[in-house]
C-alpha cells in the first residue's frame, strides 16, 4: 500500500506515534537508582535491580499500545568514574528499552559535560532540565512524548535562595505536562497549584513507590520511589481519567537476559580500570588476618569457619562483583586500611569478614596479648581510629538498604562467639 501511495506521488508520512492523542497514553517511569543498579544484601527479601527493571519495561512496552518510557532519575549519586560506568551502562540499557527521555537533575549533573554528551548519545533520548538547559548545551528544556510536555526541574537553581520555593517559571499555561523534579512530595504539591491541567508531577523520596493522588483536578503527584525497588505505570485515558501504579521488583521478576549482559561489561569495566585500587587508603593499626587468632583462639576460629562471614568474598566471586568498591567493603577485612585487602592475590589473608572485622587491626594484639585488639594507632599524638564494640560494626554493612529486616541480636546468635572458646593459655601449651 505505502509502495502503491509513493509511486503515485501521494505519500503522506504516517502521524509519529508521539502525537497521538485520541487514546490511552501509558507511561513507564522509572527513577531513584542513585547508582544502585543491583540489588545487595545476605537476608530477604531484596528488591530492586536494573535487570529487572528492564524485563518489566520490555515486557510491558511490547503490550501495551502507545506506551512510553522515562527516567526521572537520579541514574548514580554522584561524581567518580564508577559512577560514570554507572550512568554509560544506564544510558546502554535504556537505548534498548526506546527511552523517550530522562530528567538530569542535581546528582547527575555532577557529572562532566563530556559524560553527559555520552551519556545522551548512547541513550538515542534527551536529557531534560528546564532550568539548567540554557546553561548545557547537552541538556533540552523539555521533549514531546504522545501531545505530552515532558519537562524536568531541578532545585539546582534554587537551592542557595533563602525561602525558595517551587514555581511555574517558564511553563505553559496550558496543555499536557508530565513534570520530572527531584522536589519532595510536599514541594511538588505545591507545584502543583502553579501549573495547568493535566499534569503529572513526579517527585523524589528515597522510600517505596507511592502510586500518587490527585491533589486537584487533573494534577496527580507521583514517585517510583528509591533505590530503583520500583517501576511506576502512569495511563490516562482520552477522557483523561488517569490510573496508576507502583510495581515492586522483587525476586520473582527474572531478570533481563540483554541488559544482563550489558550489566557483565559495565562489571568487566570495572575490574579492568582497577577501581578497587583506588579506594582511599588511611594509616591504622595493622592487620594480621584470623590465621595470626588461630593458636590462641581455637575453638573460636573453629566455630567462624561454620559461619557465612568467612566464605563472604566467594559470594561476590560467584556474580562477578568482586572487584566492584560498591561491595568489596563489605565482604572483606580492611578495605581502606594500608594493611587491609587489596586483592585475593596481594591480601589473601584480609579476604572475607574476619575476626579484625569486628575487634579492629590486631597484629600487635597477637604479639602481645595485654594490647587489646583494634586499640588506635597513635600518630603525633592523636588517635588515628576509634574502637568499634563488635556488636556495633554488624550495622556498619547491615544497613535496613542492604539487609531488610535485619536483627543484629538475632542474627548475633549465629555468629558470637562460643561460650566456651577461652583463649589457650600458651605458657601451659609449651610444657
Amino acid at each position: 500500500m505505502a509502495g502503491a501511495m509513493l509511486a503515485a506521488g501521494l505519500w503522506v508520512s504516517p502521524t509519529p506515534k508521539q502525537e497521538t492523542s485520541f487514546e490511552t497514553v501509558t507511561f513507564f517511569i522509572a527513577g531513584g537508582a542513585t547508582g544502585e543498579l543491583a540489588p545487595c544484601g545476605c537476608t530477604k527479601p531484596m528488591s530492586g535491580g536494573i535487570k529487572r527493571l528492564a524485563r518489566v519495561v520490555r515486557t510491558r512496552m511490547g503490550e501495551t499500545r502507545n506506551a512510553f518510557f522515562l527516567e526521572a532519575g537520579p541514574i548514580t549519586a554522584g561524581e567518580g568514574r564508577q559512577n560514570e560506568l554507572k550512568a554509560e551502562t544506564v544510558a546502554e540499557i535504556h537505548s534498548t528499552l526506546k527511552a523517550s527521555a530522562a530528567f538530569w537533575g542535581s546528582e547527575d549533573l555532577r557529572h562532566p559535560l563530556g559524560v553527559r554528551m555520552s551519556v545522551a548519545r548512547l541513550m538515542g533520548a534527551p536529557l531534560v532540565n528546564t532550568d539548567m538547559a540554557p546553561l548545557n548545551l547537552d541538556l533540552k528544556p523539555s521533549v514531546t512524548v504522545a501531545g505530552w510536555k515532558v519537562y524536568g526541574f531541578s532545585r539546582l537553581s534554587g537551592e542557595a535562595m533563602p525561602g525558595w520555593k517551587p514555581t511555574m517559571r517558564d511553563l505553559p499555561k496550558g496543555g499536557k505536562l508530565v513534570i520530572l523534579t527531584d522536589f519532595t512530595k510536599q514541594e511538588a504539591t505545591e507545584f502543583a497549584e502553579s501549573v495547568g491541567s493535566p499534569a503529572i508531577i513526579v517527585y523524589r523520596t528515597g522510600g517505596d513507590g507511592d502510586a500518587g493522588e490527585e491533589v486537584s483536578p487533573g494534577k496527580w503527584v507521583l514517585s517510583p520511589g528509591g533505590k530503583s525497588k520500583n517501576l511506576l505505570t502512569v495511563s490516562v485515558e482520552p477522557s483523561g481519567k488517569m490510573k496508576a501504579e507502583a510495581t515492586l521488583l522483587d525476586e520473582k521478576i527474572i531478570d533481563d537476559a540483554m541488559t544482563a549482559r550489558l550489566y557483565r561489561i559495565y562489571l568487566k569495566r570495572v575490574a579492568e580500570e582497577t577501581l578497587l585500587n583506588r579506594v582511599p587508603r588511611e594509616q591504622t593499626a595493622v592487620y594480621a588476618g584470623s590465621e595470626a587468632c588461630v593458636s590462641c583462639h581455637q575453638e573460636i576460629s573453629e566455630h567462624y569457619q561454620t559461619t557465612r562471614h568467612a566464605s563472604a568474598l566467594a559470594t561476590l566471586e560467584k556474580d562477578g562483583h568482586d572487584r566492584d568498591p560498591d561491595c568489596v567493603s563489605c565482604h572483606v577485612t580492611g578495605l581502606g586500611a594500608i594493611s587491609g585487602y587489596w586483592d585475593r592475590k596481594s591480601s589473601p589473608k584480609m579476604a572475607n569478614v574476619g575476626c579484625e572485622s569486628c575487634h579492629g587491626p590486631s597484629r600487635d594484639h597477637a604479639r602481645d596479648p595485654k594490647i587489646l585488639p583494634g586499640t588506635p594507632l597513635v600518630l603525633k599524638g592523636k588517635p588515628e581510629q576509634k574502637r568499634v564494640q563488635p556488636l556495633e560494626s554488624c550495622v556498619q554493612c547491615h544497613t535496613p538498604n542492604t539487609s531488610p529486616n535485619f536483627q543484629s541480636l538475632t542474627f548475633w546468635e549465629k555468629i558470637r562467639h562460643p561460650k566456651g572458646g577461652q583463649s589457650v593459655d600458651n605458657s601451659q601449651k609449651s610444657r
